[in-house]
């Protein structure tokens, strides 16, 4: 997990954002802000939900007396679980400083696993999830808050776990994350037809990096300077 991590920022360093001033949305387990903290950023991880000691308990909202103050707001995996996406950009947007990037991965409903898979795919069934916004949707939402969009892309994310996930429901109908914590032979089928597939998954996922259709996909906005 945190290898992956590494590889998203690694990646959006490439885009030029600035995560010295770094506020992560969402980032329950402080996975994001475990990663930037090495390098000298200052991250505030934020989730009402967290038991994590060092993620604030809190939503964005309570963070609204503070304009411009963040070079990057992230949202990991974290957008589709929010009441209302539409009023987090906004407050996000109010958050940045001038110049400042907003960082969104979400799963994309659009991608060829999302149609192949249909209602067994992975970002159907993500725990909390209460959206489903595509790429397509997302940009729109973006420029719709006077965000410009620099890139808009695919990302790892579920990519390679969402075709094992979809594969195994198939062939003895589990999700995965049952498969490795639970007791009995079923599961103990789950585990072993999880390491059959995932050959075929990582094949299925090169693919749908090729086409620009992967499982997940990453969207940086930029807040023009004043």
């Amino acid at each position: 997990m945190g290898a992956s991590y590494r590889s998203a920022v690694w990646r959006l360093r490439l885009d030029n954002v600035d995560f010295s001033n770094t506020l992560a949305v969402g980032d329950g387990a402080a996975r994001f802000a475990a990663t930037l903290r090495p390098e000298g950023c200052y991250v505030t991880a934020i989730d009402p939900h967290s038991t994590t000691p060092d993620v604030r308990r809190c939503g964005l909202e309570d963070l609204i007396d503070a304009p411009g103050r963040y070079t990057a707001i992230v949202y990991w995996h974290g957008l589709e679980r929010t009441p209302r996406p539409s009023g987090e950009i906004r407050m996000a947007t109010h958050l940045l400083r001038p110049g400042g990037s907003l960082i969104v991965s979400i799963p994309d409903p659009d991608s060829v696993q999302a149609r192949v898979l249909g209602a067994r795919w992975l970002g159907r069934h993500r725990p909390g999830e209460r959206h489903h916004l595509s790429r397509r949707s997302l940009a729109a939402l973006l420029r719709d808050n006077g965000l410009r969009v620099r890139t808009s892309g695919v990302s790892g994310g579920v990519t390679v776990l969402g075709w094992v996930d979809g594969m195994v429901q198939l062939g003895v109908g589990l999700r995965v994350r049952h498969a490795w914590v639970r007791t009995g032979s079923r599961y103990r089928l789950g585990r072993l037809l999880t390491l059959l597939v995932l050959p075929v998954a990582a094949a299925a996922a090169a693919l749908e990096a090729v086409l620009g259709r992967t499982g997940a996909c990453t969207a940086v906005a930029v807040r023009e300077s004043a």
